[in-house]
């Protein structure tokens, strides 16, 4: 047996696992596959039952990979030795049956392996204090460092090093100007770019089993709560105006977070807002609430100071195209007139009851103002706003009090209409330098993540890629701290389906139809917010301190699940549409697209021109990429090598985009297939220690995870986060 740590706790393998022969080796092991008794786990990732074994890579022609398990032992191991294929190319042979929907299980079942591969990471290492010291322990590339990157035309000419899962260290610009940005030396980073490297060996085992072919493009990446870090596969340069990017601002995130929502801002354009660049500030907020919005989201804007006006009538299923005619009204609002709250409330309850363009699920009403409604009654005003708000249905009141001129009454009003239709209360200063406006009100989502994180729906995203301009689409999980109560927010990690299958070629089966439904329906169904009047006053101090709290002796912990059924008719999405309507437009190439292609095609002409140059040359190097490989397994030696060090589990036989074979060194980097693995030794260690059974070698977990394996080759480049550049 080989004892190891994966999780925080530890795991026996048979001691010939891998080896001799090809077998579904890990199909009834803990923790991914199976339980303690060996049945199946539900939703657990297809690799499970693929057969694999232990490879000679000196002797091996095929697809091969170290082992994640055993990182410093040497072993390599492949899919595709034991006949392995991935589940489009089974499909396509009748293996899976004909129903194309069944795919949305797979990447379902992949996702939630990632994001419980972020929770365990995470409640080993949630409590640590980490030191610039420890980042080595969690070393991942620097976006701004790629030092291998090659022009890559399969990536529109974006520099890729195929062999790396990269850290963006991104920065956000604040309203004057400046920029914040990731700190890759502090704490909760190194703790976050931990998680991201447990991560990149989860996503190279999907990648072994999935991505078999080096001309299709796909991608799996991950966003942090606390820090903003985006990680990405495989490693992409990014510097300068690229870096202007937060996963936290993307629809993508909070989809995945919240879920299908209706949202109604609601902004005081007093004459009062042109004090301390309020207006701006007001706008730059709006804006980044309509970036988190995705085609499964309804809303709209409302302004309002003597009197109300609003963008739309009713709510406005968030496109594309709609995302940019609401950044079009936004940058045309201006400031005049007094201050009348009934006025705004009564605009955002009309758009939350009018029409069937609707989500059916959560909805929430963002109220911003800076001044003090002389008209407002604190008793009667409020119980109308309550009865409207309650009239709905699952409908959410957070208020923003901006500025040094609200005054003490008013802020205390402002929280009372939170606090009585289970909101929260915001204060933001003039001047505040921790957390701006646009943080504070497109921070929603985080309230319904904690809400919701009961439930294990993954949720999916269309979009064209920026570099590529290639049409994805991605399946999203969010990752909960689950040791508090109510769950705190993670993260989210996502897997394009094109790692499988590029669209184009699932749009061609009969039974796409039926898929596009199957991942709308999930992607829309409602979850409904739920909370105990406990765990509602602690979501209320994590988003905005102990001022917030309604009721400090609140003791009731019965959760309550919301109603979301109304009186309102809301249409259900359609497949088809969703997938024409949701689309980001690609960026230019990082390099001119001629000069990358007159690159590949003089390095081709170079290498085989003494075969007959030109056209010849180009074809034979076509040929070559296309060749045919072998393998021959590695029998079983009888030995293990020394110092089991588990790294992450599974693995797989992985290409680069070139077509090369590639394995990996220690400290999960690929090296050229050609490149000697080390020596294993000749005898099989023997240990005897803490009742371990004889050729048991007992791993003890790092508090940091040093494991993690570079994805193979495929990557969507984030997207620059400006207001220019977003269509999405």
């Amino acid at each position: 047996m080989a004892e190891f740590a994966s999780t925080g706790e530890s795991y026996c393998y048979p001691s010939d696992y891998g080896s001799d022969t090809c077998k579904d080796w890990d199909n009834a092991l803990q923790p991914y596959c199976a339980d303690s008794s060996g049945d199946p786990l539900p939703d657990r990732p297809a690799w499970c039952g693929e057969k694999f074994c232990f490879v000679d890579p000196k002797n091996c022609d095929k697809t091969y990979a170290s082992s994640s398990l055993f990182a410093e032992a040497g072993l390599y191991y492949s899919y595709e030795t034991c006949g392995a294929t991935n589940w489009f190319e089974e499909f396509l042979d009748g293996e899976q049956g004909a129903d194309l929907s069944a795919l949305a299980e797979v990447v379902d079942g992949y996702v939630l392996t990632q994001a419980h591969t972020v929770e365990s990471i995470y409640g080993r290492i949630k409590n640590t204090e980490f030191s610039a010291d420890d980042a080595s322990n969690c070393h991942l590339p620097n976006s701004c460092a790629c030092t291998d990157c090659n022009a890559e035309l399969s990536f529109n000419c974006a520099k890729v090093d195929f062999s790396e899962t990269v850290a963006v260290f991104g920065c956000t610009e604040l309203e004057d100007g400046t920029r914040q940005c990731v700190d890759p030396a502090a704490s909760d980073t190194i703790r976050s770019t931990c998680i991201g490297r447990d991560l990149a060996g989860e996503y190279q085992r999907v990648a072994s089993k999935e991505y078999t072919e080096t001309n299709r493009f796909g991608t799996q990446y991950y966003g942090d709560q606390d820090t903003g870090l985006f990680v990405q596969w495989p490693e992409v340069e990014q510097c300068g105006e690229n870096l202007l990017y937060d996963p936290r601002f993307r629809p993508w995130y909070s989809l995945a977070a919240s879920g299908s929502k209706d949202v109604v801002i609601v902004l005081d354009i007093s004459g009062s807002m042109t004090h301390e660049g309020r207006i701006g500030k007001a706008k730059d907020a709006a804006k980044a609430i309509i970036k988190t919005l995705t085609w499964a989201d309804f809303a709209n804007i409302v302004t309002f100071s003597s009197s109300a006006s609003s963008w739309e009538t009713g709510l406005v299923q968030m496109t594309a195209d709609n995302v940019a005619k609401a950044f079009e009204f936004i940058d045309a609002i201006d400031h005049y007139g007094g201050t009348n709250f009934k006025a705004g409330f009564d605009l955002a309850f009309e758009a939350l009851a009018t029409g069937s363009s609707c989500s059916g699920c959560n909805s929430v009403v963002l109220f911003m103002t800076d001044g003090e409604d002389l008209s407002w009654d604190p008793i009667d005003d409020l119980a109308w706003v309550t009865a409207k708000r309650d009239e709905l249905g699952c409908n959410t009141i957070m208020t923003y009090a901006l500025g040094d001129a609200v005054g003490a009454q008013y802020r205390d009003y402002l929280k009372d209409i939170a606090c009585h239709n289970d909101g929260i209360f915001y204060e933001i200063a003039d001047n505040n330098a921790d957390k701006s406006l646009a943080d504070a009100m497109s921070g929603y989502f985080d309230y319904f993540a904690a809400g919701t994180a009961y439930h294990e729906d993954i949720r999916y995203v269309l979009y064209d890629d920026f570099n590529t301009g290639t049409e994805l689409l991605s399946g999203c999980k969010s990752a909960f701290d689950r040791t508090v109560s109510p769950p705190a927010l993670i993260g989210v990690t996502c897997m394009d389906v094109n790692v499988v299958a590029d669209l184009p070629s699932l749009k061609e089966q009969p039974s796409w139809a039926d898929f596009a439904q199957k991942f709308t329906d999930e992607t829309a169904s409602c979850i409904p917010v739920r909370f105990s009047p406990v765990e509602l006053e602690e979501v209320r101090r994590r988003a905005s301190g102990d001022g917030a709290v309604c009721n400090n002796l609140e003791s009731d912990t019965t959760v309550t699940e919301r109603t979301c059924a109304s009186n309102r008719y809301c249409a259900p999405l359609d497949a088809e549409y969703a997938m024409q309507a949701n689309r980001e437009a690609p960026r230019p190439p990082f390099v001119g697209l001629d000069a990358c292609l007159a690159s590949e095609i003089s390095e081709a002409f170079a290498k085989y021109a003494g075969i007959g140059g030109g056209i010849v040359g180009l074809l034979v190097f076509a040929l070559l990429c296309k060749q045919f490989k072998k393998c021959n397994r590695q029998g079983d030696t009888g030995a293990k090598p020394a110092e089991f060090q588990m790294r992450s589990l599974g693995g797989g036989p992985t290409l680069d985009l070139r077509g090369r074979a590639v394995n990996m060194g220690g400290g999960g980097v690929y090296r050229a297939a050609q490149q000697a693995p080390p020596a294993e030794p000749s005898a099989p260690p023997v240990y005897v220690a803490n009742a371990v059974p004889v050729n048991a070698v007992p791993v003890t977990a790092a508090f940091a995870p040093q494991y993690a394996q570079a994805p193979p080759a495929y990557s969507e480049a984030p997207p620059a986060y400006n207001d220019a550049a977003y269509k999405q």
